[in-house]
């Protein structure tokens, strides 16, 4: 709790945690979980983001830290924030579709060794 109440306080907080949020409110309802095929890529933004998400996942993997975390997950925040700014999640093509909300599967993954981040005030 200390170390998420300092990350809380950071000046950049309303940039991680949007970043963040975003990915969960999305996929959060969704009844399975969407593998990722990377041969089904159309934007460049889709193939960025799953190469950053699959990085931090390698570092993150087992850690409840929450400061190994957050400082994994702050290299995503740009390359998140491109990639919603570029592609339509919710494709018409159900295929797509899915391949995109399991990438964003994966970011709301990061946290679960660490802490339900949707607790938090304004989630």
């Amino acid at each position: 709790v200390e170390a998420l109440t300092q990350w809380v306080e950071r000046e950049d907080w309303m940039e991680i945690f949007p970043a963040y949020s975003r990915c969960v409110r999305i996929t959060r309802d969704l009844k399975g979980h969407y593998d990722v095929d990377p041969n089904l890529f159309v934007e460049k933004s889709e193939s960025a983001l799953y190469n950053a998400v699959q990085k931090a996942e390698a570092i993150i993997a087992g850690t409840n830290a929450i400061d190994k975390l957050m400082e994994n997950f702050l290299p995503l925040i740009s390359t998140i924030n491109k990639f919603f700014d570029g592609v339509l999640v919710m494709a018409d093509d159900e295929t797509l579709r899915n391949n995109r909300l399991g990438i964003l599967q994966r970011i709301s993954g990061l946290t679960k060794n660490a802490a339900d981040l949707s607790y938090l005030e304004g989630f």
